[in-house]
């Protein structure tokens, strides 16, 4: 099974968890989904995962999205979690 995401720029594949980390911030438009519940989406129960671990994914997915010329993007909540914004042209 392959993960991708498409927009106007094209599509760009995304591995499992990016594919899942993403999933879980775009499923709750205009809302501040929690660090926490991104993880818990996006590994599995009882997985260590780092805050720098999370942000590298987050910086990934971003770069993936830009490439694509998303009409989104992630934006990050400081202290909170992830959200998704429109791109200001």
């Amino acid at each position: 099974m392959t993960h991708s995401v498409r927009a106007k720029g094209g599509d760009v594949r995304l591995s499992p968890t990016e594919f899942r980390m993403l999933a879980a911030i775009t499923s709750h438009p205009g809302e501040v989904v929690r660090r926490r519940s991104v993880v818990a989406a996006a590994w599995p129960d009882g997985a260590i995962v780092t805050d720098n671990t999370v942000d590298s994914f987050i910086r990934r997915l971003r770069s993936k999205l830009e490439s694509i010329d998303s009409p989104t993007e992630i934006e990050t909540v400081r202290g909170v979690g992830f959200t998704m914004t429109p791109v200001e042209a």
